[in-house]
């Protein structure tokens, strides 16, 4: 059996980190292997920077728009709904006022769709307006 204290890495796997400016002798002395003067003696160079070269950031096109329809409507399952009847949050009768005041959805949605769940759905429930029904529950 392998004992903690008889665990060793490899003789080869693990380095001593450069110690840098610690006299002739170490072999990095003085500059600490960044050479005379120049950006890069000097400090750190942003990995964007190109030198006269137009940065790449600029040279690629923006990609990518978010349409304002995708954050106006929302999906809620069926599982949502029945544990908010079941912890007495929501009646049979659903609209999309009732879910906004109930803070089950925020306030800015226009619409709201109901998608199909794990947990049983109770057939009884009414959907106001504001409220799409998917395929699967018609």
């Amino acid at each position: 059996m392998v004992k903690l204290n008889e665990i060793f890495p490899d003789p080869y796997s693990v380095h001593n980190s450069k110690r840098v400016g610690r006299g002739p002798g170490s072999g990095k002395c003085k500059t600490c292997g960044s050479g005379h003067k120049g950006q890069k003696a000097r400090s750190r160079v942003p990995l964007r920077m190109t030198g006269g070269q137009t940065p790449i950031t600029r040279l690629l096109p923006k990609v990518g728009f978010r349409r304002l329809k995708n954050k106006l409507h929302t999906t809620i399952t069926t599982d949502q709904i029945m544990h908010a009847i079941e912890a007495h949050k929501l009646d049979k009768n659903l609209t999309l006022a009732i879910l906004i005041e109930r803070r089950i959805i925020h306030k800015n949605i226009k619409l709201c769709k109901v998608i199909l769940g794990k947990v049983e759905f109770d057939s009884e429930i009414k959907f106001g307006e504001g409220i799409k029904l998917s395929r699967s529950i018609c």
